[in-house]
């Protein structure tokens, strides 16, 4: 996990406001859940997409709970595992969750809470918590990659 110190310098360097502490927790651990999904087997099966990926891909300017994809080749089950996958991986990092499932058709979804984040990095906020979602969607037209 990186230090308090780290972290601003990070958000400076990408011109995000240092006065949202929380946004700024939420991107670091969004970008480290696709950097491990994107290191991992599944790389190819998931396809990033949504408001994270405008902002972390093209540079738009906002932020997002969510990590949106369409997969391929991925059925409940295998999802589920991909998110425990992630989930270990951030625990290496000393960065706790839960996370709980949810399916409905051909969408599902992970939602992350991390309880000891905010308060590690001395982040006051009423919520009290930091939640990222994993939110999959199986399109019925064929995915490619190239």
């Amino acid at each position: 996990m990186l230090s308090y110190e780290s972290l601003l310098e990070q958000a400076k360097s990408s011109d995000m406001p240092t006065s949202k502490m929380r946004g700024i927790m939420r991107e670091y651990i969004q970008t480290l859940m696709l950097k491990y999904l994107y290191a991992s087997k599944w790389q190819d099966r998931f396809h990033f997409l949504g408001g994270t990926s405008l902002r972390l891909v093209y540079g738009f300017k906002r932020f997002s709970e969510d990590l949106d994809f369409n997969i391929a080749e991925i059925d409940k089950r295998e999802f589920e595992r991909v998110s425990e996958f992630v989930r270990g991986e951030l625990k290496k990092e000393n960065i706790h969750s839960e996370v709980t499932f949810e399916h409905r058709g051909k969408l599902s979804s992970s939602k992350f809470v991390f309880k000891n984040v905010l308060e590690h990095y001395r982040i006051k906020d009423k919520r009290g918590i930091l939640m990222v979602k994993f939110e999959a969607n199986r399109p019925t037209f064929d995915l490619e990659t190239g």
